[in-house]
């Protein structure tokens, strides 16, 4: 009995540690597998994130898209958003448009001096009013002035242009009389007008008003809404008055010395960014129109890089009619790294990206690409490959993980 009984012990010994070393081995396994079972997810991620960018992202960023400009009307109404409006604009760099006969759509060009509205022909008796206003207003007689132009306003056969004209001038008096908050009411009126309608400096009347109501202490909601309507109305039919309006529209900011000047410095910055834009596009018309002519195959895309402080990126849209997109590479770059952070970009992925042969986004890639994408030609589409972000710490997060589980399993 005793010699049987080493054995018997041994066997049992082996029996309760079996379980542990076949478990212990399993968890290893399991490890090995969690290695894997994460490479191929980031791999799934990547491929994945390849044809969402290149089907997708890519193709809605590049194409060349209408300004709010052009689908906003001729005049903003009542209940126009500015801070909304410039963030629209701003965000997508606007579009070069382009006419069936060549000439410049979008931005409209700059270099027409604005025209007077042109004289209406009057019914006698509203015409005897007109004048006996304008006198009283030449003469400084603010209150008979201001009973005249009310009576041109309120005769139903006066056209509504020159009952616009009226009621500027109507305001004008107020203002002269010192009703200030008359004044500003009535200068509010004529902020929506549409933009056809003019002073005699061929000015728009909503841009007058505007200016106007900035010089007699504005609410910050009314100071607002009059830096935007008049910024609004002097880019949407621009002049080389421009310019010179925006300035205006700056020193009466500065002028009203009150807690919302700083904020309506702000927004007139923006309005300037915009102004910049527009410029620069009318600038690159003629090298747009030139490279559309040839119509290139899409995705037509072109850098222009001549003379220019910053390379920019045409892209074009050649059935139908023609629109170029115009992205400067700053402004391109950011672009995309704001997608990427929209869309939650994973961090252990990284984008390299060539469009039309020149580099967009780049990175520190030393492994193989986890997935590739690409549209059109190497000079006038896109290539771009997605990368683990930093391999070394991947893995190493990896290992740190699989010896915690580790130390677990050897418990």
């Amino acid at each position: 009995m005793p010699r049987d009984s080493k054995p018997r012990f041994l066997w049992q010994g082996l029996l309760i540690v079996l379980p542990s070393i076949l478990l212990a081995a399993f968890g290893l396994y399991s490890l090995r597998q969690d290695s894997v079972l994460a490479e191929h997810e980031v791999r799934t991620t990547a491929e994945s994130l390849a044809r969402r960018w290149n089907d997708e992202v890519l193709p809605f960023i590049l194409a060349p898209k209408p300004s709010v400009f052009e689908t906003e009307a001729s005049v903003a109404g009542a209940d126009f958003n500015g801070d909304s409006f410039l963030e629209s604009e701003l965000r997508e760099f606007p579009s070069i448009v382009i006419s069936r006969t060549d000439s410049l759509v979008f931005p409209p060009p700059s270099d027409r001096w604005p025209t007077p509205q042109p004289a209406f022909d009057l019914p006698q008796g509203t015409q005897n009013l007109l004048q006996v206003a304008e006198k009283a207003f030449s003469e400084a007689q603010w209150t008979e002035a201001m009973h005249a132009f009310v009576q041109v306003v309120s005769a139903p056969e006066t056209p509504p242009q020159t009952a616009a004209l009226a009621k500027y001038r109507w305001a004008l008096s107020l203002a002269q009389s010192g009703s200030n908050t008359l004044a500003r009411s009535a200068f509010q009126q004529l902020i929506n007008t549409p933009l056809s309608y003019r002073g005699e400096s061929g000015i728009p009347l909503a841009t007058l008003a505007s200016l106007r109501i900035l010089g007699l202490e504005p609410t910050p909601a009314q100071a607002i809404s009059a830096l935007d309507h008049a910024a609004f109305a002097s880019l949407r039919e621009p002049s080389p008055l421009t310019p010179a309006i925006l300035q205006k529209l700056h020193e009466a900011a500065v002028g009203m010395r009150s807690a919302s000047t700083p904020m309506l410095v702000q927004r007139l910055n923006q309005w300037n960014e915009l102004w910049r834009h527009h410029e620069l596009l009318r600038n690159l018309a003629d090298p747009a129109v030139s490279w559309m002519q040839e119509r290139p195959s899409e995705p037509a895309l072109k850098w222009l890089t001549n003379s220019l402080t910053t390379p920019i990126l045409l892209s074009a849209k050649i059935k139908g009619e023609l629109r170029c997109a115009v992205w400067p590479m700053d402004l391109l770059v950011a672009r995309l790294e704001d997608e990427q952070k929209a869309r939650g970009w994973p961090s252990d992925c990284a984008l390299v990206l060539s469009i039309a042969g020149q580099s967009v986004l780049d990175g520190d890639h030393p492994g193989p690409p986890l997935a590739t994408l690409s549209q059109g030609t190497p000079k006038s589409g896109w290539i771009g490959s997605i990368h683990l972000a930093n391999p070394a710490e991947f893995h190493a997060r990896l290992l740190a993980r699989s010896r915690r589980f580790g130390f677990v399993i050897g418990l």
